[in-house]
């Protein structure tokens, strides 16, 4: 019997162990939303228009520990939608990163205390597609 309830001790101690690391792992991870209802601009081909009156991009900032951002957009109807990502990479107020993306974007690398500041564009994704713009919802999932 010592055998046996040994045994059982150390699975559960492993099952601790991993339910404690999987914990961890999913709260180094935080969400934060903002919704649109406009574009920011066009992009088609290699011909781009920006506009601010009535619209503006949408800000984010960076807390303690993270390194990464996801970006998504999702628009009320459903479609594609191009966005972009851009980020001040050494805290003297100017954009010096630009990310494009449709739908979601590939994980950009920040800082803590950094300002992610997102636009979503009509037109053209990269791949082609149409970007259309309604209203919607712009998540940025942040990683330590």
């Amino acid at each position: 019997m010592k055998g046996i309830s040994r045994a059982v001790v150390a699975g559960l101690v492993g099952c601790l162990i991993v339910l404690t690391a999987t914990g961890s792992a999913a709260s180094s991870k935080r969400t934060a939303e903002k919704s649109y209802s406009m574009s920011n601009g066009m992009i088609t081909g290699t011909s781009s228009a920006y506009w601010t009156i009535g619209s503006d991009l949408k800000k984010f900032r960076t807390k303690a520990g993270e390194r990464t951002v996801v970006v998504s957009v999702a628009d009320e109807i459903g479609t594609e939608v191009r966005g972009q990502i851009y980020t001040d990479v050494d805290g003297d107020g100017d954009i010096e990163q630009a990310a494009d993306f449709c739908n979601e974007s590939r994980p950009v690398r920040v800082r803590p205390g950094q300002r992610v500041q997102v636009a979503v564009l009509l037109g053209e994704c990269p791949d082609g597609e149409s970007s259309v713009v309604t209203e919607g919802t712009i998540t940025a999932t942040f990683s330590k």
